[in-house]
């Protein structure tokens, strides 16, 4: 329930009492009453993001890192998690449909979303609900793009600043008697804040509604091209400080070229004493990029493309009692080619390091039972099991070349149970507290079992499994809202690469703290909100690396974990026409090394942006980003070893402007 300073608000009011959201049961309910941390940001003209972050982020409990462009590495209620760990824990949606299948998911996954054209997106933290399958380990976000079936409105957004960077969007709608068609092209072009670096990307997303008898359809295409210029990083101790250094590019040959398509249908009607959904989906990626992260430089290609369909039902058996199941089913054919062009680097040999295909299938029932005790009490409790089977076939030569272990064909399968108990109690009309028990799990990654190296044998990796137990409170009044949740939590069979670059399967995690969030309309002229967290997430567990600075310690915090962070926005509105808004975004310090000998001191950030409306149909808005022009970086790290950095941006400004017809 976070309030961003880019929600509409009304004069008097906040805007959205008691949100409505569908990511904790496909259906649409109450994100007040239901027992899991999750935040509606609701999405307003003239907010055309350089980066999703700066969306997601005003989220309690989420920290999303910004790399080079439009990459990302993501935390949410967790350590910022790398690769197939940062893939794999995290579930992506759009429209309640997966962005990627998920053996083959993307650390970078939020690029695809079409945040451009989203009404809202709603983030769960934690574990959550048996609506999700694999994946949903530290939370799911779910980007909610306008409905082909209700009125939308045709605008046109045009933005420029900094760095020369240009972005527009058009959105038109085409409403008939018996049908409505939306198109939306969003276009950008980014210079480029680092030398040798930027990115261009475009997007399409059509979105058609009718309905079919009683059923109503909603068909959505969406599209992603992106063509980006890479900027590594760079090293040094604080060398994000340094101006001689931090706009500059040690690998100016890095790139990344990324199409990604989405088809899906989504079917749904009332039935007697309850809703069905029915949702089948087509899924389409192609990427290629150099890893300018590894001394290889090698280039990666992969892909993947995957068909599958989602079912939901929803009935009242009694006035108290709702039951709920689902069936999802998919087969995903995916692919990964890893060519090492440049001269031999220690054991990163030059040649043809992997080169495989996987199939896989996935099937995954689901079931929850909802019932009221009294008007005061309700108990919930449900169970997902995803049974997911790989067939890999190796492209290539089965003998190492390097530190590259091919594996022979073989078969995994994996069977994850996940569950939920909880229960809700509701104090007042206003005030409601809630209890949960929840577990998240997924298989590993294909890229976690396929991908070895020198002297690992990964036979049958483990389930991961998250279980953590969650305690709440939520309040709503027409100018106050406010959440709070304290959460602990345990991760076992920790799935991910240590600093040698193995794959640990056996690993162990804590997680624990709290987290908030309020909005509150004191005046009709001022609204502040505010969220945040503070959080531990530590090692449960030794492992020798044989590096000092990255041996693993039982009681170690997890590298790439802060404590706290907290995101404010103060908004005045002297006059109906204008607004302005100035934000505070604090990120805690955190360690960049296993063995916490090397730590970033975090950053304060301030940020203001001004609105004029026009006319009731056009509007113009001003912003400046790092106000102080702070020195900070959007990500520090430790390998290799030496401190390494992607350097924040210094002070910019930009100028939008929104026109509705």
């Amino acid at each position: 329930m976070v309030i961003s300073p880019l929600l509409k608000v009304e004069a008097q009011e906040l805007e959205r009492v008691d949100p409505v959201v569908v990511s904790a049961t496909h259906f649409p309910s109450s994100a007040i009453d239901e027992p899991l941390s999750i935040s509606s940001l609701n999405i307003e003209a003239l907010s055309l993001p350089e980066h999703p972050a700066e969306i997601f982020n005003q989220a309690a409990g989420v920290n999303i890192q910004i790399g080079s462009g439009q990459e990302h590495l993501t935390s949410i209620r967790s350590p910022v998690l790398t690769g197939g760990a940062g893939a794999g824990s995290f579930l992506y949606l759009q429209d309640n449909v997966p962005i990627r299948s998920a053996g083959f998911a993307n650390v970078n996954g939020l690029f695809d979303t079409q945040i451009q054209f989203a009404d809202r997106v709603e983030i769960v933290r934690g574990p959550g609900d048996v609506a999700y399958g694999s994946n949903a380990v530290h939370g799911a976000i779910n980007v909610i793009t306008f409905d082909p079936l209700a009125d939308n409105q045709n605008e046109l957004n045009l933005k420029a600043g900094s760095y020369n960077r240009y972005q527009g969007n058009i959105v038109h709608a085409y409403e008939g008697e018996e049908q409505n068609l939306v198109l939306g092209l969003f276009a950008s072009s980014d210079g480029g804040y680092r030398e040798d670096s930027g990115a261009d990307q475009s997007k399409l997303l059509l979105s058609h509604g009718m309905e079919i008898g009683d059923w109503a359809v909603r068909t959505r295409l969406a599209y992603h091209h992106l063509e980006q210029e890479t900027a590594g990083f760079v090293v040094g101790e604080n060398a994000y400080k340094q101006d001689d250094l931090r706009r500059t590019n040690p690998n100016p040959n890095a790139y990344r070229d990324v199409d990604t398509l989405q088809l899906s249908s989504q079917w749904s009607r009332d039935i007697e004493a309850g809703e069905v959904s029915i949702t089948p989906y087509i899924l389409w990626n192609d990427m290629n990029f150099r890893m300018h992260f590894l001394p290889s430089q090698a280039i990666e290609e992969n892909g993947h493309s995957a068909i599958g369909i989602m079912s939901a039902v929803r009935r009242d058996l009694t006035a108290d009692t709702q039951f709920f199941w689902s069936l999802d089913a998919e087969y995903a054919h995916g692919s990964l080619n890893e060519l090492q062009e440049d001269e031999t680097v220690f054991s990163y040999v030059q040649g043809l390091h992997y080169d495989y295909i996987v199939d896989s299938y996935m099937i995954s029932p689901s079931a929850r039972l909802e019932h009221a005790v009294t008007d005061k009490l309700t108990l919930q409790g449900g169970f997902r099991l995803t049974h997911t089977k790989y067939v890999y076939e190796n492209q290539t030569s089965s003998e190492p070349i390097g530190r590259f272990i091919r594996p022979d064909d073989r078969e995994d399968v994996f069977n994850a149970v996940t569950g939920k108990l909880a229960a809700r109690y509701k104090i007042s009309d206003r005030l409601l507290s809630y209890f949960t028990v929840s577990r998240g799990a997924r298989p590993p990654q294909t890229t976690d079992l396929y991908r070895l190296q020198q002297n690992q044998i990964v036979e049958q990796g483990s389930v991961e499994t998250l279980d953590m137990a969650e305690l709440g409170l939520k309040y709503a009044s027409p100018t106050f809202r406010a959440s709070l949740a304290g959460f602990v939590g345990y991760k076992k069979n920790f799935l991910f690469r240590d600093a040698d670059g193995f794959t640990v399967e056996d690993g162990e995690t804590t997680h624990s703290g709290f987290e908030f969030d309020f909005a509150w309309k004191f005046t009709p002229q001022w609204t502040i909100s505010t969220s945040g967290n503070w959080a531990e997430h530590k090692y449960a567990f030794d492992r020798d690396v044989g590096n000092d600075t990255e041996d693993i310690f039982d009681g170690n915090d997890v590298d790439t974990a802060p404590n706290s962070s907290l995101f404010v926005s103060l908004e005045w509105e002297p006059i109906e026409v204008i607004s302005t808004n100035l934000q505070f975004i604090h990120e805690g310090d955190y360690y960049t090394d296993a063995s916490n000998q090397h730590k970033y001191d975090g950053h304060d950030l301030v940020d203001w942006k001004v609105k004029w409306r026009l006319s009731n149909a056009s509007q113009l808005q001003f912003e400046v980003k790092n106000i102080f022009d702070e020195r900070y970086a959007s990500r520090a790290d430790f390998a290799f070893g030496n401190e390494r950095y992607f350097p924040g941006e210094q002070r910019s400004a930009y100028l939008s402007w929104n026109v509705q017809y």
